[in-house]
């Protein structure tokens, strides 16, 4: 199904991806690509935005400009080079999707990964969002996504991660009510599990999804109901309706209950010494 055909008029020209190599961040560029906007597209690995943005040129409609930037958003650096590379553009959308996730009891990793999680996931989105946000919101008009997930309710086993997903969803809610008057959309993207290089990169860590019978979604249409709730105006998403569903149910248990079964069905996706305390 097409996407709304206002869309590059409403959140055009330029569109700010993070993340934008692979997974979810990849197939945005594709939409909106074939949706006309211009891209800058942002990620560490600059051989694959290359490839990428041949790609992309073939999809649109019409010639647009592709930017890439390679840049470690967990960096202060990185995120410097964001706001300064996109200084003399209109842009009208960012899509702060970049982030990354480490599973298994909160002592089986080192401070120093847990920091890099939260620069990635936290701060740089925050940053991010307040240059690119305040651009936005002096023109009147445009978009940002943040990229969340289901986990940001709570999920044993990923229990860091969870917490900068928590953020990044009420960050997302509260900035949504700051922009709405000055014409800016927000949209909070929730997804569960999603065919991407994270869920590869789980599987290859021994996360079995299939144990539990959940099977991740195709990213484009996650990606694709995610524009359209933007589009729409919606607050936030979960796209697939098994994950709307699950959400709706966990909403009616109570919250102990909710993550003791979480819990139980987590012990069968992952090897018991990855969840387990360390011992030495």
């Amino acid at each position: 199904m097409p996407l709304p055909a206002d869309l590059l008029c409403k959140y055009g020209p330029w569109a700010v991806i993070t993340g934008s190599s692979s997974g979810i961040g990849s197939q945005f560029a594709q939409q909106l690509a074939a949706s006309g906007f211009s891209l800058v597209l942002v990620a560490r690995r600059s051989a694959r935005l290359d490839d990428h943005a041949k790609c992309l040129r073939t999809l649109a409609p019409h010639p647009i400009e592709i930017r890439t930037l390679t840049a470690d958003l967990a960096t202060d650096d990185g995120i410097r080079a964001v706001v300064e590379y996109t200084a003399d553009l209109d842009v009208g959308l960012l899509v702060n999707n970049a982030g990354t996730v480490l599973h298994g009891s909160f002592f089986r990793h080192n401070p120093e990964a847990y920091q890099h999680m939260i620069a990635l996931n936290v701060t740089a989105v925050t940053m991010l969002a307040h240059a690119i946000g305040k651009r936005l919101g002096q023109r009147k008009r445009g978009g940002i996504v943040f990229t969340s997930s289901m986990a940001q309710s709570g999920f044993p086993n990923f229990p860091t991660y969870s917490a900068t997903k928590s953020y990044v969803s009420t960050l997302a809610l509260l900035l949504r009510g700051e922009l709405a008057p000055r014409g800016v959309d927000v949209l909070c993207l929730e997804p569960g599990a999603v065919e991407s290089e994270i869920v590869d990169v789980l599987r290859e860590e021994g996360v079995n999804l299939d144990a539990i019978g959940m099977k991740p979604m195709p990213v484009e249409d996650c990606v694709e109901e995610a524009l359209r709730s933007l589009h729409r105006g919606d607050a936030k998403v979960t796209p697939g309706l098994m994950n709307k569903n699950m959400m709706a149910v966990a909403k009616l248990i109570p919250e102990q209950m909710r993550l003791g079964m979480l819990d139980t069905a987590m012990a069968k996706t992952m090897a018991e010494n990855s969840r387990s305390f360390p011992e030495d």
